[in-house]
């Protein structure tokens, strides 16, 4: 056995320590806050309840609505509605058609893994036709695949 093991060694329990006592330090940082919430959560039971319940089902209505405009093709291009006015000063409201929306960098990754999951995302089940011919082209060579789907979501 080397110094070269030893010193190495020393080194590696030298930097655990450190790490150790970093950990330790954001604990102590965090400990006030959990007394808060451990003494609120003991103090306010049906509070607590209510709360979990409600982001429960606030947080699966809008997995279920993203899930729903994903197919049905509003995960991008939603709807506006404008106000306008007429001769008559009466309001109408105009739907305008899909807007260019500039992708995202997951949309741009999704696009570079599976050139036709992107177009699924980015038109939903509307996109049905791109969406096989995207599949075609990238099976048979990825390239033209990722060109075509290319087209449609940059």
């Amino acid at each position: 056995m080397g110094w070269n093991e030893i010193v190495g060694g020393f080194l590696s329990l030298i930097n655990f320590a450190k790490n150790l006592i970093l950990i330790i330090e954001k604990l102590l940082l965090m400990a006030p806050k959990m007394v808060f919430y451990f003494i609120y959560i003991i103090t306010t039971p049906g509070k607590v309840i209510s709360d979990a319940i409600y982001g429960f089902t606030t947080g699966i209505k809008m997995i279920l609505k993203s899930i729903v405009d994903i197919l049905m093709g509003k995960s991008v291009g939603l709807l506006n509605l404008h106000v306008k006015d007429d001769d008559s000063n009466n309001k109408k409201q105009k739907r305008d058609t899909e807007e260019c929306v500039n992708p995202s960098l997951l949309e741009i990754l999704i696009l570079l893994l599976c050139p036709p999951l992107a177009i699924f995302i980015r038109k939903g089940l509307k996109g049905f036709f791109t969406i096989v011919i995207t599949a075609v082209l990238t099976y048979y060579y990825y390239l033209p695949g990722l060109v075509y789907a290319s087209l449609y979501v940059l």
